[in-house]
């Protein structure tokens, strides 16, 4: 990986700040990032935190200091991870089978919001917040406190890349291209699918990516017409179509290179 292809601490701050600016404009007194394991990107960017089968969010009042939400099973990699220093344990966020945890006694919305007392309240990662927990945030709010999508305010932000994260982008390209090149290099007819997407895996990672930026995928000829899918156990032949997408990620930045090619 080359060097400065990372977030520092004082840009992780940095960006809190302009949240809590833009939410004073639009008279947000408190702000919900929410993510998932699949879709990580609100807490991996004010959080460097990304979580594995829990759900978690980054809570930003208006003035103060901002808390990670977690699930009950992720603080010690929470702890290890985040550059935000407070972290607070919900049953909530548990993985979706909702496992009981018998004898947990973890903080409820009722405890998170008595801090804030919050009149207006956004969610950011509003179409992917679950109605369960909507429902529960919901009555520990209160009816006096509006509850609205706040995916505009996070995108405004987000959307004005700084020079670190122009470099995280540049070396998950150039990754990337070393996973396409590999593939390339040792392609053989008669080699499934799922072992060239293996090609271009283990050549992103040992150089660098901290993992696939998506599901890579090869799609070979029938399958050669999806758009969007997964690598098979199907023999790549020669005379055919093989299309491949190749994506590296690097500090949660992701390169993405879609490409056909033709072998013989």
């Amino acid at each position: 990986m080359q060097q400065g292809t990372f977030i520092p601490i004082e840009e992780f701050k940095e960006r809190i700040t302009k949240t809590q600016q833009a939410m004073r404009l639009k008279e947000i007194d408190l702000l919900l990032a929410f993510s998932t394991e699949s879709e990580p990107a609100h807490v991996r960017y004010y959080a460097d935190y990304w979580p594995s089968f829990e759900t978690t969010a980054v809570l930003i009042p208006a003035d103060g200091e901002p808390t990670l939400l977690i699930g009950p099973e992720c603080l010690t990699v929470a702890t290890a991870r985040s550059k935000i220093k407070k972290i607070v344990q919900l049953m909530d966020f548990r993985e979706s089978s909702q496992p009981d945890y018998p004898g947990s006694k973890l903080p409820t919305w009722n405890d998170v919001l008595a801090e804030f007392k919050p009149r207006n309240l956004g969610i950011a990662g509003w179409h992917m917040f679950p109605y369960s927990i909507m429902e529960n945030l919901r009555a520990a709010a209160g009816s006096n406190c509006k509850i609205s999508n706040a995916d505009e305010i996070v995108r405004g932000i987000c959307i004005k890349k700084s020079e670190n994260e122009l470099n995280c982008l540049r070396e998950a390209a150039r990754i990337s291209e070393l996973g396409f090149k590999a593939v390339l290099e040792n392609i053989k007819p008669g080699m499934t699918e799922v072992q060239i997407v293996g090609l271009a895996t283990a050549a992103m990672l040992a150089n660098g990516a901290e993992t696939t930026a998506y599901p890579v995928w090869c799609c070979s000829g029938p399958n050669s017409t999806q758009a969007i899918s997964r690598p098979s156990q199907r023999k790549v032949q020669t005379g055919e179509i093989i299309h491949l997408s190749v994506g590296a990620k690097v500090s949660g930045y992701s390169g993405s290179i879609g490409r056909p090619i033709v072998l013989g």
